[in-house]
């Protein structure tokens, strides 16, 4: 197994936001597109917005910002704190 850590920005109207997670996938699984699935799935059915950007049915727009691979140790501590 491999841990991520997941940022994704999220924008509604001109307030701008960024959502963080920890989650544990397979060591097989390709970072970059479990992110991205990630955020299409982040508030339930999503649509391209374009750029990069989804929105969601809230009307909220967001965009993977980043994903990156981290040790067990930061995954363990992170998972209790966000």
């Amino acid at each position: 197994m491999k841990h991520l850590f997941i940022t994704i920005e999220l924008r509604s109207g001109e307030d701008e936001f960024d959502q963080k997670t920890v989650v544990e996938v397979d060591d097989g699984q390709d970072s970059f597109e479990y992110g991205l699935s990630y955020v299409a799935d982040f508030w339930g059915n999503s649509t391209d917005f374009g750029d990069g950007w989804v929105e969601y049915p809230n009307g909220i727009i967001g965009r993977l910002k980043q994903v990156s691979v981290i040790s067990e140790e930061d995954y363990n501590v992170l998972k209790r704190f966000i």
